[in-house]
């Protein structure tokens, strides 16, 4: 498992637990769109966690753009 280790250890927990829910989604067999789902329910999660707790959120904007969304 990846492990968040900002100086925040609220946001690393948060990060940390939906990086938890992430893999337990993406699990051999997944549909792309599964997949796809669940990586933008991650980064999601992270950048609203780093809003949170003062944390810069542009790595996870930019990961959900690249991903082909707005939001």
């Amino acid at each position: 498992m990846s492990a968040h280790t900002s100086p925040n250890a609220t946001f690393n927990a948060a990060a940390n637990a939906a990086e938890a829910a992430r893999q337990a989604a993406v699990v051999p067999g997944a549909s792309q769109a599964a997949i796809i789902s669940a990586e933008l329910t991650y980064f999601r999660a992270c950048r609203n966690a780093a809003i949170a707790n003062g944390v810069s959120p542009a790595t996870f904007n930019n990961a959900i753009k690249s991903l082909g969304s707005q939001t």
